[in-house]
């Protein structure tokens, strides 16, 4: 028998193998593009020559090997760390570099941890590392830097960047895990070679999750900057930054820590932001400081019930995406303020926080956004008509689970042939996940994604998009 197993495993070796070779180069090159670990603000950064795509995909066969050797862009994400400048990794650096021909690159120049001891020798390996990345840096995409407390000290930084006279590909900033989160004093007084002469540059993300941001001292071209993201201490931080792209910003994401220290602009008027499409505001007190008539897209935290309804009616905007989170107002403001949005309203996000309410307002929120029977009610009448996506999160679990049901059965199988709703994402325990019902919803079309409660935490970042351009 185990020669006739033998003889089985080896025709269905042959045959995958068969498959995988007849897969067209086009579409390998797709699939090895997912397998690049994605940059996020947790420090989790790959060097380069670790065991990580691309570098594990030419061990694979002869066929991957050739793909990704043919493939520039799978080589077009630079790590160069503090903490690994070894003469090996110099190799790799190099040999990665040449292998993305003339791909734009995007850079991330990860810098030591307080307690990691760096070189500062000016020809040591940190200074020839960064020296290869300097001579590319007419094809930097982006340039991201990580943990830059110790930047500018280490003498072959501003030695191997200070002879860069133009970045004409650079479109992003980003600024990431600043370990001094609770300082807002921050200057980072040497970062002007990347902004001497970017002609592309429109993104600059200021500070990573739960830090304040840096400040530079002088020289961003924020007039050309369409999406900024920053937390400060005070507004009139925020507002420095501000003024000069006020005309032409497109997407914000604009943090204050808690309470109302600090936070009032001297009775001035809102700062107008004409152009501005997206918003996501992490205190509800930025919304009295300004105005958005173009606004599409807001995202918001916390209590809004004193300045989102103001906020709407001073900017005389058309919501189409709205999502608020860890929300303690009322079932009655918030479906006041949904009623406010309720024509142009498409995709809605909620995460009602348990404490502030209890079941039966939960209730009330539900049946607020349940649409009358078979017509009965003039659609344009009901609140939110034309949802297309819904998010719904809340600790109340089984309480709310019947309710949560008939709201989507109202909005997917009562309204037909007005039916809009497209998508539902529910955040729901292990034993509420197994239920039949969202599953022959799924047979019957609709797209429900289910996220277990254990996954919430990420799942809800993820929807609230608070780190949208990293």
């Amino acid at each position: 028998m185990s020669g006739v197993d033998s003889s089985k495993e080896g025709i269905c070796t042959l045959f995958l193998l068969t498959i995988m070779y007849d897969i067209p180069t086009e579409l390998l090159q797709h699939i090895f593009a997912l397998t690049i670990e994605p940059l996020h603000d947790d420090g989790n950064i790959t060097p380069v020559g670790q065991d990580a795509a691309p570098w594990s995909l030419l061990r694979v066969c002869r066929l991957w090997e050739n793909v990704a050797l043919s493939s520039p862009e799978l080589w077009s994400t630079i790590v160069v760390s503090a903490e690994h400048t070894s003469p090996p990794e110099q190799y790799y650096l190099a040999l990665q570099l040449q292998r993305s021909e003339n791909a734009p690159l995007d850079i991330i120049l990860r810098m030591a941890a307080p307690y990691i001891r760096v070189s500062t020798d000016v020809d040591g390996g940190p200074s020839k590392m960064l020296t290869l990345v300097a001579n590319v840096s007419a094809r930097w995409r982006s340039f991201r830097i990580s943990r830059y407390t110790r930047w500018p000290f280490i003498p072959p930084i501003s030695l191997a960047f200070d002879g860069i006279r133009a970045l004409p590909l650079l479109e992003r900033v980003v600024v990431s895990e600043n370990p001094n989160a609770d300082r807002s004093n921050d200057i980072l007084d040497g970062a002007g070679f990347l902004f001497r002469d970017s002609p592309r540059l429109h993104c600059v993300v200021l500070n990573g999750l739960g830090a304040y941001a840096v400040r530079f001292q002088a020289g961003v071209p924020w007039r050309q900057i369409r999406t900024y993201k920053a937390k400060y201490a005070l507004w009139d931080e925020h507002v420095s930054n501000l003024v000069p792209m006020a005309r032409t910003l497109v997407d914000a994401d604009l943090s204050l820590p808690s309470g109302r220290a600090g936070l009032l602009w001297n009775d001035r008027p809102p700062l107008e932001l004409p152009s501005l499409k997206r918003l996501v505001v992490s205190h509800g007190v930025v919304l009295d400081l300004i105005s958005a008539p173009a606004l599409a897209e807001l995202h918001v935290c916390g209590a809004v019930e004193h300045q989102l309804p103001d906020f709407l009616a001073r900017s005389a905007c058309k919501i189409r995406r709205f999502t608020i989170y860890q929300c303690p107002t009322s079932a009655r403001v918030l479906l006041d303020i949904l009623g406010g949005m309720s024509g142009t309203l498409e995709h809605l996000a909620l995460e009602l926080r348990g404490e502030d309410h209890d079941t039966a307002s939960v209730h009330n929120v539900l049946q607020g956004l349940t649409l009358a029977r078979g017509g009965a009610v003039d659609a344009e009448r009901q609140l939110c008509p034309h949802l297309a996506s819904i998010c719904w999160s809340t600790a109340k679990g089984v309480d709310d689970h019947d309710i949560l049901l008939e709201m989507v059965y109202s909005r997917w199988r009562l309204a037909i042939p007005a039916r809009k709703l497209r998508v539902v994402d529910v955040h729901l325990n292990s034993r509420l996940m197994r239920s039949r019902d969202w599953y022959e919803l799924r047979e019957e079309g609709l797209e429900v994604r289910l996220v277990p409660m254990t996954k919430v935490a990420r799942a809800i970042r993820e929807w609230r998009e608070y780190l949208p351009v990293v």
